[in-house]
C-alpha cells in the first residue's frame, strides 16, 4: 500500500502503525518493526509530522 501511494502521489510516503513503512515513487521501500510504547500516545503522529517538516525545512531530502 505504501509503494502504491508513493507512486500515485509521486512522493515519499510514511505509513505508521505497529510497523512503519517508508516508500519512494520509484518503488524503493523499507519496513521498521521496532518502536516504543510512547509512540502509541495521542498526538505523537503530530510530533512526527512536525519533525519531518522541520528537517525538510532545514534542507533534508524527503527520503532522509
Amino acid at each position: 500500500m505504501a509503494r502504491e501511494a508513493a507512486g500515485r502521489l509521486q512522493s515519499v510516503v510514511v505509513m505508521k502503525g505497529a510497523t512503519t513503512f517508508v516508500a519512494t515513487p520509484s518503488g524503493l521501500a523499507w519496513r521498521h518493526q521496532g518502536g516504543v510504547a510512547g509512540l502509541a500516545t495521542s498526538g505523537s503522529g503530530d510530533v512526527l509530522a512536525g519533525l519531518i517538516a522541520g528537517f525538510m525545512a532545514r534542507g533534508a531530502s524527503p527520503l532522509q
